[in-house]
């Protein structure tokens, strides 16, 4: 595990929480120690909750969908896809695919392409412990599974800044400066701030919207679920990103 990786591992649900009510729990004997274990259980409830999980899903999740009027309009040169990881134990696969995430970003640009017949560009480096890049994958699947026109592929972006410098490296030349970019609603809003550091026009085509009509019965907004807490750590995780972003970049 990487540096990077351990800490957001660390800082993000439910291992905070779990951290804290582990701290509390050897403190148990001191009143600081009570009051942080019940802190601790009070956030890992409360992240697996909508009443905490809708509001900052919300407040990422602003980009609206596409209309066919408005994909057809747009003036286009390319579909820019960002990958979303893999799955390594694929069997089926032969060994190792892309994951969900990945698939529905794929399936949406497939029908990107549909309607409009521009080129599909999957964006994604080669990790640690990889043996192909995620790119790869996804050329393979949008070929494979979805009979897709990839003509490029750009293989070395290891975060959503490298997708967007390299790919915009990679047009240079091309008579490309508009892109439609595909990736989870939810993180659209750092890959439009990472585009917009790069000559490239970015038009956001977002998918994998996570649903926030709050639930008719009043028990469904306060019973924990392990569906709401993935969403929490997607928005949370998402939220931190944006922030190192700009302090790093």
């Amino acid at each position: 595990m990487s540096l990077p990786d351990l800490i957001k591992w660390l800082i993000l649900p439910p291992t905070a929480p779990m951290l804290l009510i582990l701290a509390g729990l050897v403190l148990w004997r001191r009143l600081a120690g009570r009051l942080l274990a019940a802190f601790g259980l009070l956030l890992l409830y409360a992240a697996s909750t909508p009443l905490v999980a809708y509001p900052l899903i919300d407040a990422l999740q602003h980009e609206p969908f596409l209309t066919e009027g408005d994909i057809r309009d747009a003036g286009a040169g390319a579909i820019v896809v960002l990958g979303a990881g893999r799955r390594l134990h694929a069997p089926e696969y032969g060994g190792e695919t892309i994951n969900e995430y990945a698939l529905e970003r794929l399936r949406y640009a497939a029908r990107l392409q549909r309607l409009t017949g521009l080129p599909i560009i999957p964006t994604g480096g080669v990790g640690p412990y990889d043996d192909r890049s995620g790119a790869a994958l996804m050329r393979e699947t949008l070929r494979d599974d979805f009979a897709a026109v990839v003509p490029w592929a750009e293989e070395q972006a290891g975060n959503t800044m490298e997708n967007a410098r390299f790919v915009a490296r990679g047009l240079r030349g091309r008579e490309i400066r508009r892109v439609f970019v595909v990736t989870h609603a939810l993180h659209m809003p750092r890959a439009l701030w990472c585009f917009g550091q790069t000559e490239l026009e970015a038009i956001p085509a977002p998918t994998g919207f996570i649903s926030t009509a709050w639930p008719e019965s009043w028990p469904l907004l306060v019973l924990p679920r392990a569906s709401v807490l993935e969403s929490t750590w997607l928005a949370v995780h998402e939220g931190l990103g944006r922030l190192w972003y700009r302090v790093r970049y």
